[in-house]
């Protein structure tokens, strides 16, 4: 037992202060220590839940030597306890939008995109080696001030699970055999529909009132569940879990504290029900849209619909200035060669959206600067409501970038970002309309864009 007023020093130097900085399930706590002179987190465990606890240090010690992974340094028991000896943080993300004023230096430094770049990394590296973390939401996630700024560590991995080399999946856990006490792993408003009905893939099963009846019968023991409400619990789990958990997150961190799913105690039920409301991520500004789109596709009802952590990584919110730009010039040269009369079928495609991007009236030059409107030149004629036509204005604007009037030059610099959102601010739905129509056809396998679709620099 840890005295109030004095630390406990072990034979190998672990040093566990009386100072409590978190506190978890089944009488875990967390005190601040050190180990070997370092500063540490020191996890004390009842001897009772060593089982788990043996689960979560071997896990850590596979996977942390990733940036982006908590870091683990030593173990110890001394009845009741086992000691824990990790990384010591001073925060974890949900302290930067809560406790405001004890970590106003660190949520001062946090950039959002960055962090999640930390936090999908991790994630990345764990499913790489087939373990699911199972409760990521932001009091796992903890912050680390370095000289570069802040980094995100994945941390708690009490409920995480490692596949085998040629498993993908895994059965549902639970806290009892008995059925009335029969409950999905992880924390309330950031569990999968999956979970929360201990269903798999299959999309008839979309978390209808039925299913949500069931179980609440599964939970509470009242009533009578049905046969397919027990069928749907005994399906197969897999790392889509992590990403919608993930998904939610990421709202999260871009709305400073919003969900998707609603109100805290009313998550699960619309999690269950596919009931999401994006609107802390308008469709008006350009990331926004693009974070809305990746979100929508991460916390997909159908987990057979939501991208891999992978495939999430190289979603257009992640990628540079200088990328996004460089994908649209490609995509205007190539557009540009197909027959406009009749169009053919691609070109139609994109011409489809030119109302959703453009607005109404239907004319892109209306939104441009007087400066630039004269730099197109009398004579290049443009087709105001095309959006080809748009794309080549960007195109040749950005190949004859210092031939423009220096109006024209002052409103879209510095390069590449600030000529990129010259367009961007006015069109904010151009550049996911843009890159909807390659990634959907058989012009994302082109040599031209394939490059855009693989893991690499963006």
């Amino acid at each position: 037992m840890i005295a109030e007023s004095e630390s406990k020093k072990t034979e190998r130097e672990l040093v566990v202060s009386d100072k409590l900085i978190g506190v978890g399930s089944h009488g875990t706590m967390v005190f601040e220590g050190t180990f070997q002179s370092r500063p540490v987190a020191v996890k004390r465990v009842l001897s009772h839940f060593t089982t788990l606890a043996t689960q979560e240090i071997n896990l850590l010690q596979s996977s942390d030597h990733h940036p982006n992974i908590i870091r683990y340094f030593y173990q110890e028991t001394s009845d009741p306890w086992l000691f824990i000896a990790l990384e010591l943080c001073p925060a974890s993300l949900e302290d930067l939008f809560t406790k405001h004023r004890e970590v106003k230096e660190l949520r001062d430094k946090l950039i959002p995109k960055d962090a999640l770049r930390d936090i999908f990394g991790g994630v990345r590296h764990l499913h790489g080696l087939k373990i699911i973390h199972r409760d990521i939401k932001p009091p796992n996630i903890l912050v680390s001030l370095t000289a570069k700024g802040l980094k995100m560590l994945i941390s708690d991995f009490g409920l995480a699970k490692q596949t085998t080399l040629d498993q993908s999946s895994f059965g549902g856990t639970v806290l009892s055999s008995s059925i009335t006490h029969l409950a999905p792993t992880g924390t309330t408003g950031w569990r999968a529909p999956e979970v929360l009905l201990h269903r798999g893939t299959e999309s008839e099963s979309s978390g209808d009132a039925s299913s949500w009846d069931d179980w609440d019968v599964v939970r509470t023991g009242k009533g009578a569940a049905t046969s397919a409400g027990l069928k749907q619990i005994s399906k197969r789990l897999t790392s889509a879990v992590d990403v919608f958990s993930l998904g939610c997150l990421t709202y999260w961190l871009l709305t400073r504290g919003g969900h998707p799913f609603g109100e805290r105690m009313e998550r699960d039920r619309n999690i269950c029900k596919g009931r999401s409301q994006l609107n802390g991520l308008p469709l008006s500004e350009e990331e926004c849209s693009e974070a809305r789109d990746l979100v929508s596709k991460m916390i997909s009802q159908d987990s057979s619909n939501r991208p891999s952590v992978d495939e999430a990584f190289l979603h257009p919110y992640f990628w540079s200035p200088a990328r996004k730009l460089s994908f649209l010039q490609d995509a205007s040269d190539r557009f540009e060669i197909f027959v406009r009369d009749p169009p053919d079928p691609m070109l139609q495609l994109l011409e489809n959206g030119s109302t959703k991007v453009i607005g109404s009236p239907r004319d892109w030059m209306r939104l441009m600067d007087q400066s630039f409107v004269d730099s197109l030149g009398k004579y290049r004629k443009y087709d105001v409501g095309s959006l080809r036509d748009l794309l080549r204005a960007l195109r040749n604007k950005r190949h004859h970038y210092l031939d423009l009037p220096a109006a024209a030059r002052e409103a879209m610099s510095p390069l590449p970002e600030g000529f990129l959102a010259y367009f961007t601010k006015r069109f904010p739905l151009l550049f996911l309309h843009v890159y909807g129509v390659i990634s959907s056809t058989e012009l994302r396998d082109e040599g031209g864009f394939r490059e855009y679709f693989l893991d690499g620099e963006r």
